[in-house]
């Protein structure tokens, strides 16, 4: 069997990580593959999209601790928990997608546990690594062409404080979608004052896409 797993940072609310990531998820089912979520947003609360609803209970509060600073019997217990979730036996082979600093680390540990292979494919646009330990550890990805950004500025960005990455050296994927609109019932659209006009805005203008 093989199996394909996201650590999500956030499915609350709307975004193009969500969309981006169900296809993700979508695709592989189609494939034939065993999918599944797992996301590190503890106060979730406002889901909208409604695919991502199976995967609301999700999560566990040791993902917002650094697996170092878990015990083994605590580590082990997380470990027990995503096998049950996905339904891992030996025979299972398992690829992880993380999307953040702390989902790439949940990964990584999942991942060197399980035997299983992981990507971390950074989708926020201007993230910064302020830690060193957190350099060492994208680096050590970088280098083994695991790592990726949603653009190449992005990735260049994201080494920015520590090394002069040249672009043709910064790794991206793409992350379109052909299908960001849906018909949603949006319940907050009930708090906005009547007016004479109201004008929204659609997407960010910024975008080349």
């Amino acid at each position: 069997m093989k199996c394909y797993v996201i650590f999500s940072s956030i499915i609350e609310g709307i975004g193009g990580s969500m969309i981006y990531q169900l296809n993700k998820l979508r695709y592989y089912k189609a494939k034939g593959y065993s999918v599944s979520l797992f996301h590190f947003d503890q106060n979730c609360k406002n889901i909208i999209i409604e695919d991502l609803l199976q995967y609301k209970n999700n999560t566990c509060k040791d993902f917002t601790i650094h697996p170092s600073l878990l015990s083994q019997k605590r580590r082990k217990k997380v470990i027990q928990y995503i096998k049950k979730i996905i339904g891992y036996d030996n025979q299972c082979e398992l690829f992880i997608e993380s999307d953040g600093l702390m989902t790439s680390i949940w990964g990584e540990y999942v991942a060197n546990v399980l035997k299983a292979k992981h990507i971390v494919f950074i989708l926020a646009e201007n993230v910064i690594i302020r830690e060193k330990s957190a350099f060492e550890f994208y680096h050590f990805k970088l280098q083994r062409k695991e790592l990726f950004g949603i653009s190449s500025p992005s990735t260049q960005l994201l080494f920015s404080e520590w090394i002069n990455l040249p672009i043709e050296r910064a790794p991206s994927l793409k992350a379109y979608c052909s299908n960001c609109l849906a018909d949603i019932n949006y319940l907050s659209k009930h708090t906005i004052p009547k007016s004479d006009y109201t004008i929204g805005t659609i997407g960010r203008l910024d975008k080349p896409y």
